[in-house]
């Protein structure tokens, strides 16, 4: 690796001449801590991220959150990591690097939405206060081809005494935040064709005819 950055700066740069001296990647110490499978302390590189302490210390358990991970030094949480960010849309803008005494804490996982039927990622998603029901369903990567797009049904607790259950449009979607225990189920649309007539029997093709 010397020779090749040497040769390469003398290739590009006349009358330069370059010395390259590589040294071992110092290590520190950090702390994992919280709801992770294997907290305590670690020995890690110097260049680790947040992403890499969680990884070492055995990644988030289910009863953790991924979308409030703290990190802390000197006492203080000096930043929060989504990662759902870096889970569903690839952006690592928020995985800092760690230094020398860092905590990385995971707290217990926040309310949580169950997405099922016709959308591409059914699932149990973490939801956060300033979110509604739209952002979830995009939690989802959306509705299938097959969805019935005008009628979302959203199962609900109210006040912890009886289950409601009631049917959402788009507009109503975006505009109604998430509750802890909702349950959003998005139907599959008829699979017979409006206007049709079905042909059946001894017929060379049968199905739905217009």
């Amino acid at each position: 690796l010397r020779e090749l950055i040497s040769s390469r700066v003398q290739e590009r740069k006349i009358g330069v001449d370059v010395s390259v001296t590589l040294d071992e990647l110092r290590s520190i110490q950090i702390f994992v801590l919280g709801d992770v499978a294997q907290p305590g302390s670690f020995t890690v590189s110097s260049l680790s991220t947040v992403t890499n302490a969680l990884f070492v210390a055995g990644g988030v358990t289910e009863r953790g959150s991924l979308r409030r991970v703290e990190l802390k030094r000197a006492g203080q949480v000096i930043a929060e990591l989504d990662l759902y960010d870096l889970l569903l849309d690839g952006d690592i803008s928020g995985d800092l690097r760690v230094q020398q005494g860092d905590v990385v804490f995971v707290p217990q996982v926040g309310p949580q939405v169950a997405v099922s039927g016709e959308v591409n990622r059914p699932a149990i998603f973490e939801v956060q206060n300033n979110e509604t029901l739209a952002d979830v369903l995009a939690f989802a990567s959306g509705f299938s081809g097959f969805a019935y797009t005008r009628d979302v049904r959203l199962s609900r607790t109210i006040d912890g005494l009886r289950r409601i259950s009631r049917s959402l449009n788009d507009q109503e979607l975006a505009s109604i935040g998430p509750q802890s225990g909702d349950a959003i189920d998005v139907l599959a649309v008829v699979d017979r064709p409006e206007s049709s007539v079905a042909l059946d029997g001894l017929v060379a093709r049968p199905g739905f005819l217009e």
